[in-house]
């Protein structure tokens, strides 16, 4: 899977949360279906993983600057939740594909 092609089409078509704020307010309204942390994220967002249980992970080896390039913006991103995936193949990330 190119998941810089799956990212591009789930923020376009799709939903998706980015940060550590919207990320949050996605998972506590139980509407995060995906969660996309990049290798080396702050530690808030560790406590906010095991309060995510049950919400598959998908572990970025790149860094949040890397992520924040995938994602077509010019600042780091730690993590952001996949909300609906539109016209994206990305939630088979979920499965390990």
């Amino acid at each position: 899977m190119d998941l810089q092609r799956e990212l591009r089409l789930a923020l376009e078509s799709g939903e998706v949360a980015v940060g550590l704020r919207e990320t949050v307010k996605a998972v506590r309204a139980g509407k995060a279906k995906l969660l996309i942390v990049s290798s080396n994220h702050p530690g808030e967002v560790e406590s906010l993983l095991q309060e995510a249980s049950g919400i598959p992970v998908y572990r970025f080896k790149g860094s949040n600057m890397d992520l924040g390039a995938l994602c077509g913006r010019r600042h780091p991103i730690s993590i952001l939740a996949v909300k609906k995936p539109g016209r994206s193949e990305i939630l088979s990330l979920a499965k390990g594909e």
